[in-house]
């Protein structure tokens, strides 16, 4: 077994996928490691990201961007009592209103007090509530925000562009952005976005073939980077990343 003293804790890298890109400078704050990788993840307030992701998702499928910003307008309120105001999932859903906002945007259960990706709603106030440029400021590290250009989950490559513009504000030439071709969500090499929609029709050929897909690619492209950043003050790389 590893003791912490045979680690060289100058040579940790953070890789955060999704809702783990979220967490990552928050402990890349704390901690300064050598490099943060995040993948389908987060820039934004989290209530903001959520807002998106119901406009955007259901956009992809077919629905009217100009409805559906207009239905999650009529959603502020709950959003704003929610993540702002600090009133409580429970408090809010004695209202009828408030409590169809939480059912459709949170997928709130009433008796568990569970919602989105199987967190309580305390775990979305509590993500909403940390500033994540400022975590990501303060972490003064390397970063590489990759997005998948067939990952729904994560809206589209606008935060992960976002992201790496902030940190090279502060930190110039630490934050690169890439866009991971024919990736989805979950690192399967599915192809465009209208490609992943198409195959949804079929789950069961989708998982089938989303089996037997995994992208490989992305990993040998996450390593490369981090051994670059390894012996950037040593010697150059053995080879250059390649997309």
């Amino acid at each position: 077994m590893l003791s912490s003293r045979s680690l060289d804790t100058s040579c940790i890298f953070i890789f955060g996928h999704s809702l783990g890109g979220v967490t990552a400078p928050l402990l890349a704050e704390q901690f300064h490691p050598k490099g943060v990788v995040v993948y389908g993840t987060v820039f934004k307030q989290w209530g903001e990201y959520l807002k998106d992701a119901i406009i955007y998702q259901a956009a992809y499928y077919g629905g009217n961007l100009d409805s559906l910003k207009r239905a999650v307008a009529l959603m502020e309120p709950t959003f704003n009592d929610l993540f702002f105001n600090g009133k409580s999932a429970k408090e809010l859903a004695r209202d009828t209103n408030h409590l169809k906002v939480l059912k459709q945007a949170f997928e709130y259960d009433v008796n568990t007090n569970l919602g989105l990706a199987g967190r309580t709603i305390e775990f979305h106030q509590e993500i909403n509530g940390h500033n994540m440029a400022e975590a990501w400021k303060n972490a003064n590290t390397n970063v590489l925000a990759i997005y998948g250009e067939s990952d729904i989950a994560a809206n589209n490559s606008l935060d992960h562009e976002a992201l790496v513009k902030h940190v090279n504000k502060y930190h110039p030439g630490k934050g690169r952005f890439l866009l991971m071709s024919k990736t989805n969500h979950m690192f399967q090499e599915i192809g465009t976005m209208d490609d992943y929609i198409k195959m949804q029709t079929d789950p069961s050929k989708y998982q089938l073939y989303a089996s037997q897909h995994f992208n490989t690619k992305l990993f040998d492209i996450v390593c490369e980077w981090m051994a670059i950043n390894l012996t950037k003050s040593n010697s150059p790389p053995i080879k250059s990343i390649k997309k």
